[in-house]
């Protein structure tokens, strides 16, 4: 299981519809391997997918459940359950918090998680150079956000 950190209105996005084929995707396949896969086929016999091209993709973010808990609390976002929101107007004040924790190797070290082990569930925890890089990613997406006047969601 994972979180997602989204930008309010990412559904919403202006897009474009691009044909991808799939022997471009796959060169070492053949057209005849996608045979009896289900593809629409072109006109000119080749098997292809419509993708959406986001104009100006709006930034998420994938965390691990463990992960995600620790870097919340560290933001002082963590809720019982992994899921929760902030309107627009909140996120300057996450955004000055993401940014002490961008700058600031004690606090990193402080939202790592170690790795576990527990039977077969195997948690790779994080660093806290790992840290620091969705500490960066973070405050991308709160000024993505903050510059659109849009909120951000994650669950």
């Amino acid at each position: 299981m994972g979180v997602t950190v989204y930008v309010e209105g990412w559904h919403q996005q202006a897009y474009r519809e691009e044909k991808v084929y799939q022997c471009d995707r796959y060169p070492n396949l053949t057209e005849a391997d996608f045979a009896s896969s289900g593809y629409p086929v072109d006109d000119d016999g080749r098997h292809y997918v419509n993708e959406r091209v986001y104009d100006e993709p709006f930034p998420c973010m994938e965390f691990g459940c463990i992960q995600w808990g620790a870097f919340s609390e560290s933001l002082g976002l963590a809720s019982s359950d992994g899921t929760g929101s902030l309107e627009a107007g909140a996120l300057r004040a996450v955004l000055a918090r993401a940014l002490r924790l961008l700058n600031s190797s004690q606090r990193q070290a402080k939202a790592s998680t170690p790795a576990t082990k527990s039977g077969n569930m195997i948690t790779f925890g994080s660093t806290a150079e790992s840290v620091a890089r969705r500490a960066e990613e973070f405050v991308r997406l709160l000024k993505f956000a903050i510059d659109r006047n849009r909120g951000i969601y994650w669950g």
